[in-house]
C-alpha cells in the first residue's frame, strides 16, 4: 500500500473516501480512516462471495469443488 501511495495509487473508490470525509490527498494522512474503509469492502466482498455460492450448484463437480476450495483459501 505504501508504495502505491508515494505514486497517488488508490483503489477504494473516490465516492467511499468522499463518504467518509476523505480525499485522495488526506487518504494517506488518516491511517484510522482506513479501518472503517477496509470494513466497508469486507462487508462487500461478503455479500459477493453468498452470491457466488449460490451459483456453484450450477457448476460440474470438479469446478464447483475448486470453487468451493478457492473461497475458504
Amino acid at each position: 500500500i505504501a508504495d502505491d501511495l508515494k505514486i497517488n495509487r488508490i483503489y477504494f473508490p473516490r465516492t467511499w473516501l468522499k463518504e467518509f470525509g476523505l480525499t485522495a490527498e488526506t487518504f494517506p494522512l488518516e491511517r484510522k480512516s482506513w479501518i472503517p474503509l477496509t470494513q466497508k469492502l469486507l462487508d462487500l466482498a461478503g455479500e459477493s462471495y453468498q452470491k457466488g455460492f449460490a451459483g456453484i450448484q450450477y457448476l460440474n463437480f470438479r469446478s464447483a469443488l475448486a470453487v468451493m476450495i478457492a473461497a475458504y483459501v
